[in-house]
């Protein structure tokens, strides 16, 4: 289980990095969905989950995708953001381990 959600991880970042470089709106929200499938798929557990989203959040690679995103005012992020609102929403709600650097990313 634990290398399949290590490859699930890798996909969605790969996904973002592939996506956001397009600009096709309908692709990038369409990573909305997939992370709605991620949510609905592990939702029973949501320790699972959790571990999921901290571990994307914790991602070098997606740091720097949301890093740079935000600082070029990116139009990707307005496309895909609705798990990346879920991933703030997590965060407030204490369900994720991470830095304040990293919560703050989100914002």
């Amino acid at each position: 289980l634990k290398d399949a959600l290590i490859s699930l991880i890798n996909d969605f970042i790969h996904d973002i990095r592939i996506k956001s470089s397009g600009g096709d709106p309908h692709k990038l929200a369409a990573l909305t969905e997939q992370w709605q499938g991620i949510e609905m798929e592990y939702g029973g557990n949501p320790n699972v989950l959790h571990r999921i989203a901290r571990l994307v959040l914790q991602d070098v690679n997606f740091a720097a995708l949301l890093h740079d995103g935000v600082a070029s005012k990116a139009g990707w992020l307005r496309d895909a953001a609705g798990f990346i609102f879920r991933l703030y929403a997590m965060c407030l709600e204490g369900d994720l381990d991470v830095t304040v650097f990293e919560e703050r990313l989100l914002q």
